[in-house]
C-alpha cells in the first residue's frame, strides 16, 4: 500500500454511496467486519471491468484501490430498491463457484424496472481497518482511463481503472477525498451469479449488523444465518 495520503499513478477509483436501500456508513461497517472475518472483501459494482483491470494488472500486478463517497445524492432506486438480491456464486473458467463463507455481496434488484441478471465484485484486501486507512485527495480531472482509448473519466463513471495524467488546459478541479484504500487480490475481480431475492427477515438481519459496534464473530453469525434460509 502506498505511504499515507500518496496518490499512485495507477490505480482502481470507485466511488461508493448508499445502495439497496442501506446507508453507506452501513456498508462500509460491514465490508470492515468481513474483512476481519476473512482477510478480503468483495467490493459490490455494477459495471464489468475484468479487460481493464487486467491491463492494469500487467503494469501492477496488485493494483491499488481508492474509495471515494459520491458527492451527489443517492438515486430513489438506491435509497429504495424493492427488491434486493444477494449473490451466492461467481464465474471461473472451470464454472461457476461459491463465495468465500465470509463474504456477502448484495444488489438492487431491478435495473430499469427488470430484473438484474448482473452484477460483479472488486476482490479487496488490506492490513488495515478500512473505515480508518483513507487520507488524501485525487483529482479527477487528471484520471485518465487505462484502455478505452484513453478518454477523462467521466463524471458519470463510478468504477474505473485509471492513471493520472497532467491536466491539459484551463480544468476546474474535481477534488474526491479518500475515504479509503485497499489493494486487489486474487482472483481481483469477480463475475457474480446466482442471484437470490433477499426476504424481509434476511435483510433485517443484515442491516443490523451494519450498525457501530458489530464484532467479526456478529457477521460471521449472520453469514451463517443467510446462508441457511
Amino acid at each position: 500500500m502506498s505511504r499515507t495520503n500518496s496518490i499512485p499513478d495507477q490505480f482502481v477509483f470507485s466511488k461508493m454511496q448508499t445502495d439497496a436501500g442501506e446507508h453507506i456508513n452501513a456498508i462500509r461497517n460491514r465490508k470492515e467486519l468481513e474483512r476481519m472475518a476473512g482477510g478480503t472483501f468483495w467490493w459490490g459494482i455494477g459495471e464489468s471491468k475484468g479487460q481493464v483491470i487486467e491491463a492494469l494488472r500487467r503494469a501492477k500486478p496488485h493494483p491499488e484501490v481508492l474509495f471515494s463517497l459520491m458527492p451527489s445524492r443517492p438515486s430513489a432506486q438506491s435509497r429504495e430498491p424493492g427488491e434486493v438480491f444477494v449473490w451466492e456464486s461467481f464465474r471461473t473458467p472451470q464454472g461457476e463457484l461459491p463465495l468465500p463463507s465470509h463474504v456477502i455481496v448484495i444488489s438492487g434488484g431491478t435495473r430499469t424496472g427488470t430484473p438484474k441478471a448482473r452484477y460483479h465484485a472488486l476482490v479487496c484486501t488490506s492490513p488495515l481497518p478500512i473505515l480508518e486507512n483513507g487520507g488524501g485527495t485525487v483529482d479527477a480531472t487528471q484520471l485518465i482511463n487505462i484502455g478505452d482509448s484513453g478518454r477523462p473519466l467521466g463524471s458519470s463513471q463510478v468504477t474505473a481503472a485509471v492513471r493520472y495524467s497532467p491536466k491539459i488546459g484551463a480544468v476546474a478541479p474535481r477534488p474526491y477525498r479518500i475515504a479509503a484504500r485497499a489493494r486487489l487480490e486474487p482472483p481481483y475481480f469477480a463475475d457474480l451469479a446466482n442471484p437470490r431475492k433477499l426476504s424481509g427477515a434476511e435483510l433485517r438481519l443484515l442491516y443490523d449488523v451494519g450498525r457501530d459496534g458489530k464484532s467479526a464473530e456478529d457477521w460471521v453469525a449472520v453469514t451463517r444465518q443467510l446462508r441457511a434460509f
